[in-house]
């Protein structure tokens, strides 16, 4: 019976050893805020680390253990790192994020406008979009219209 029980425990060991092997290479998520820079390490060496979209971060590899992450753009996308045998040694999501302060202005040799987009904050959004639109209201009220804009004469 004892025997059994080892053998059993053995097994038990050899498949979850076998099951670590088999999940791959850990995962951490990399939080990088827009055009700022990240410090990523690495605990293997490795020779090639890419960027799933490099329109939303960039990389500088520093040495075999550290990558810097610099967000360039709001989204998500993902950081593989290969060793020096070409496996993966870590596959991770990275998302940049909008800063708390981050506002977007359009700007002409003349003036700026706000231009809030998605990820900006959300009174920031809300104050700028309900200010436009009930500009427009008023001036289709003004100029006796429903409130479509056709834009067109009749």
């Amino acid at each position: 019976m004892k025997r059994v029980r080892l053998l059993v425990l053995s097994a038990a060991c050899v498949a979850a050893l076998a099951g670590d092997a088999l999940a791959g290479p850990v995962s951490k998520p990399i939080m990088v805020p827009m055009d700022n820079v990240a410090l990523v390490s690495f605990k293997d060496p490795v020779s090639t680390v890419y960027i799933g979209n490099p329109s939303i971060a960039d990389l500088t590899l520093v040495d075999s253990r550290h990558v810097f992450v610099m967000g360039k753009r709001f989204g998500a996308t993902n950081l593989i790192a290969l060793g020096p045998d070409k496996t993966v040694i870590e596959n991770d999501a990275v998302t940049v994020f909008r800063g708390g302060d981050t506002y977007n202005y359009v700007c002409t040799g003349f003036h700026c406008e706000t231009r809030p987009v998605p990820g900006d904050p959300k009174t920031y959004f809300d104050n700028t979009e309900n200010t436009a639109t009930e500009h427009e209201e008023a001036g289709t009220k003004v100029a006796g219209g429903t409130g479509s804009s056709g834009g067109g004469m009749h």
